[in-house]
């Protein structure tokens, strides 16, 4: 009761700026000009920031540029379409598009969005990404931090920072939790040995797979153990 209470009373607060609710990182930048309570808290109650815009009726999906204005705004500006960071940098002093509005409209890596315009793809330096950005990062593709592994591996893929990176800023924990994901998976056998026999190579005692399976987002030894009994009798059903 007293949380719907908290959020309400924040809502309120909030509505008469509900224009300058877009993306986390323009918020934060308003927010801090007029002493409102940033990202950060407001994710804390609402878990996430498109939850947050739905409770002020802010529509999560509204394109504010279309795809020809986007694509002008590219061509203009493509001497500073470098890398993620660098093009944020420029696009906050001249009030353009950041490098998230550009992926999210085209359903494309950055790298890809840089072929359409025929721009040399260049490696990004992420250890100049800002606190602000990475939690952009998370809430724009929390569908994919199901684990560290898979979200390494999208990473990979689609030219985003990778765990080491985000790991400088937040916890696994902290991570899940704007991401929204379920942290207390419950496995089944099945799929408990199905991650034995995948890892199979680091599946050798207790204390070494609990190691691996913290640094992976993997289930502990414990969780093993108490669906599929002795460690030795696991390790024998996957031929260990």
């Amino acid at each position: 009761m007293k949380e719907e209470l908290e959020k309400k009373q924040l809502v309120d607060k909030l509505l008469p700026h509900s224009k300058h609710i877009t993306t986390v990182r323009d918020w934060d930048n308003y927010a801090r000009e007029h002493s409102l309570p940033s990202s950060t808290k407001i994710i804390k109650m609402f878990n996430t920031w498109n939850e947050f815009k739905n409770n002020l009726m802010i529509d999560t999906n509204k394109q504010p540029y279309t795809s020809s204005e986007l694509l002008k705004i590219a061509e203009k500006h493509k001497k500073y379409l470098t890398t993620y960071q660098s093009w944020n940098e420029y696009a906050k002093k001249n009030g353009l598009p950041v490098s998230t509005t550009f992926l999210a409209h085209f359903k494309c890596s950055w790298n890809e969005f840089k072929r359409k315009l025929a721009i040399p793809i260049s490696s990004p330096n992420w250890s100049k990404y800002s606190r602000e950005e990475i939690e952009e990062v998370i809430q724009n593709h929390s569908q994919q931090f199901s684990s560290k592994l898979n979200w390494d591996s999208y990473s990979k893929k689609n030219n985003l920072p990778d765990y080491r990176t985000i790991k400088n800023f937040f916890t696994w924990e902290e991570v899940q939790r704007k991401a929204n994901v379920k942290i207390n998976k419950i496995y089944n056998e099945e799929e408990l040995l199905a991650i034995a026999k995948e890892h199979s190579i680091h599946f050798t005692t207790m204390k070494k797979w609990n190691e691996y399976a913290k640094e992976k987002g993997l289930p502990s030894a414990i969780v093993f153990y108490r669906k599929l009994g002795a460690w030795n009798s696991i390790k024998a059903k996957i031929h260990l």
